[in-house]
């Protein structure tokens, strides 16, 4: 079995006399957000040093 979904548009005319209808498919995903911002890889500054990751702290 398939593990993504066909991502399909369906169109709609606006016009009020003609209200026609039409699928577009775009392509198969396992995650599709409408109008979400794109994931994109963290910007690595090599001049910046980096920060220590912080030990857990006992009372």
């Amino acid at each position: 079995a398939k593990t993504t979904k066909k991502i399909v548009l369906r169109l709609e005319c606006v016009e009020p006399n003609c209200r026609s209808k039409r699928m577009l498919a775009i392509k198969r995903c396992k995650h599709f957000e409408l109008g979400g911002d794109k994931k994109r890889k963290p910007h690595h500054n090599p001049t910046e040093p980096s920060l220590p990751s912080r030990a857990q702290q006992s009372p």
